[in-house]
Parts: structure tokens; sequence; C-alpha cells
């Protein structure tokens, strides 16, 4: 019922490595044992042990005692844990810098989700979130991607970066066929992606971290009423898998999410278009539009050691569309 891994201890208990005991909270449930909990055993944390099993540790003449959340955070902080999994939810825990260029709709999930996961936060978007849309520890930073000049500032205010993930986006329905529409769509897509990748590329070399970028259902298959973002969204496809060969030689991994349709701003238009959402609805598997929070386990996938083997690579996410 438990699986045992070793991860590498960043200047936590003496440098020594962390046994981190994972317990699917499936087969727990399954055979009826008692709700885990998590114990310091020796300087190791581990996840998974009852509190009967703390209490035998304790006899034996181990050093034993519960976690709390406080205490895991504090591991956090130190980076004492790369990846930590707990009933199946990956929570990417060592980085200290995520940017997310965009803060409403996926980008906010994704904030959320990071900070949640132990993740130190910054947003970054043309205009600050409304009050309490994020949580307060959530650190906001001005930018517009399509200037040059602000995102290398950005980037010099920026110590560290461990993920960098390009939300920004737009698009005009009917509007992009006109060639200034059409090129200012590009810029925030996928020149401002470049921008990004190129800014911040001394960051994740430094923390050996990784690129998130973008994709779009429309990476697939073209689409009459905006084809500046299909066009853009396709690219981000190939500029993924040269971004990856490109910065192999500095350990950056660079990925892609296509998200499917999902309740967004940006989506607005398409769900209160009738026919447009009648048809969606009809391929979709499920029937239903997904929200931008189910994407977040993804993103915290490919931001973690679980996904070190994983490189150029767009990742449909999409509740089955293109497969129907």
């Amino acid at each position: 019922m438990r699986l045992e891994t070793t991860l590498v201890s960043h200047g936590f208990s003496g440098g020594r490595g962390l046994t981190v005991a994972i317990e699917s909270e499936r087969r727990v449930r399954a055979a009826g044992a008692v709700p885990a909990t998590a114990g310091i055993l020796d300087g190791a944390i581990h996840i998974g042990l009852t509190p009967a099993e703390l209490e035998r540790f304790s006899v034996a003449g181990l050093s034993a005692r519960k976690v709390g959340a406080r205490d895991l955070a504090a591991c956090l902080a130190q980076g004492a844990i790369g990846s930590l999994t707990v009933g199946g939810t990956m929570a990417v825990c060592r980085q200290v810098g995520i940017r997310f260029m965009g803060t409403g709709g996926i980008g906010g999930a994704f904030a959320r989700a990071f900070q949640e996961a132990g993740a130190t936060v910054i947003v970054a978007d043309l205009k600050a979130p409304a009050p309490g849309t994020l949580p307060d520890a959530i650190r906001f930073e001005p930018l517009d991607v399509c200037s040059d000049e602000a995102v290398e500032a950005l980037a010099a205010r920026v110590e560290r970066l461990d993920v960098l993930i390009h939300c920004a986006g737009r698009l005009v329905r009917w509007e992009e066929y006109k060639p200034t529409v059409f090129m200012s769509i590009l810029d925030v897509h996928l020149v401002g992606n470049l921008r990004l990748a190129n800014a911040f590329r001394g960051h994740l070399k430094a923390t050996r971290g990784c690129l998130i970028n973008i994709a779009s259902m429309y990476s697939y298959f073209g689409a009459a009423h905006v084809p500046a973002y299909s066009a853009a969204k396709t690219a981000i496809v190939s500029l993924t898998k040269s971004l990856a060969i490109g910065f192999a030689e500095d350990h950056i991994r660079v990925n892609a999410i296509a998200p499917g349709w999902i309740k967004t701003e940006i989506s607005r238009g398409g769900r209160e278009d009738p026919t447009f959402n009648s048809k969606v609805v009809a391929r979709l598997p499920n029937g239903e539009w997904a929200e931008p929070e189910e994407l977040a386990g993804t993103a915290l996938f490919l931001a973690s050691a679980a996904s070190n083997l994983i490189n150029g690579v767009t990742i449909p996410v999409d509740g089955g569309y293109v497969a129907s």
C-alpha cells in the first residue's frame, strides 16, 4: 500500500536525502485504514503514517512527531522537498519563483494552484487583478508582453525563477483578417512568448527550470472566426519544440498545454453563440465546458521532477475533444 521515493534534500536535515512515503488515498479508503497523517522520523518526512505508527516509532526510540501545515511549509521554504504526491495530486514545492503572464482565467487558476502547492508565485499582466481575485501572498507585476523593454526590465527585477508560464492572450472574433489585427494577435501569443523565453533563459538555466507554453485546440485545426489566434497557437506547438531543442544545453525543459474548451473571459463569445456552443458541446464526450482549475494539475506535473523526461511536447487537456 505504500510507495517510497527518495528525494534530494536541499539544506534540510543536514543534507540527507528525504524519504517520502506516498500513500494513495483511494487505497487507504478501500482498505478501511485509519486516515493517514504526516510525521518526521529522524529528519525524514513521511506522508501516510497513522497516529499508531507515530506512537510505535516513538516507543522504539526514534524521534517522531506529527507534522502540521506549518512544519511542511517550513520544509518547503527551505527547498527540502522537490516534489510531493499525496492522494494522487502532484504538488510542486521546491520552486521559489513561479511567474504567470496573465492573471485572469487560466493564469489565475495556475497561480492559485501553485501557491497552494507551496510555491512563491508572481503574476504579471497589463493591469492588476481585481481585489480578492488572487491570494494576498501572490505578488503582482505590471507587464506588456509586446514590449521588449518592459519584458527585459521585469527580468532584471527578478532574482530567481524556476517555472515560467505564458498565459497572456487575446482574440477578436471575425476581425483578425485585418493585417494590423492579425499581427497584434501574433505579437501577444507568439512573439511575446519568445520575448519571455529569451529574457528569462538565464534565470531558468540557473535553476534548471522549465517553461510551459499555452497552445490551444486551434493548434490542431483551423478557425475561420479567429485566423490569427489559430495561426499563433499552431505556431506555439512548433516554437515549443524548437525552444526545447535550443534550451536543452542549459538543462531547461520546454513543454506546452493545449487547453480544451475552458470557461474564461476570452471564450465568452463562443459560449454565448448558440450555434458555436452547440457544436462544441456536441463533440465533447462529457458535453461540458471545463473550468480553468481543471488544467492546473497538468501544469503542476510539467513543473515537477516527475516530468523530467518530458520535453518539447504539447499535451492536449481537452476532455477528449481531439480524440472524438
